[in-house]
């Protein structure tokens, strides 16, 4: 079963847990103590990891390098439709998380986090 958790940025911290929205104002729930975070910061767990271990969040800016099928690709993890993708910061184009950690770079360390927009808004 896929792991449903947020995390969200307070006082320049990510806090993770379970998300909340009351009166217009965003929480992360941590063991039912509520912290207000930034509204804009918070983003859901994908259910991916990368290569390394580390869980893949709505909002990381993603790193695909150039390949012999595609140009180096950079864009943001997106919800879209019923699934989360990155999303090209070049084109329109969409890639399938599964495609972009799991079925053509399993384990390497090809697709990479480079950032978050909370954190690297120059990055998009």
């Amino acid at each position: 079963m896929r792991t449903i958790k947020f995390r969200g940025k307070r006082n320049g911290s990510w806090i993770y847990g379970h998300f909340q929205e009351v009166k217009g104002r965003a929480f992360i729930s941590i063991n039912g103590i509520n912290h207000e975070v930034e509204a804009d910061s918070v983003g859901q767990f994908t259910g991916i990891y990368d290569y390394q271990g580390n869980e893949v969040y709505e909002g990381d800016l993603v790193k695909l390098p150039a390949s012999d099928f595609n140009a180096e690709i950079i864009g943001p993890i997106i919800y879209h439709e019923t699934q989360f993708v990155l999303k090209s910061r070049w084109s329109k184009s969409k890639w399938s998380l599964d495609y972009v950690f799991r079925e053509v770079f399993p384990n390497t360390p090809t697709a990479t986090i480079i950032g978050n927009i909370t954190d690297n808004p120059s990055l998009l």
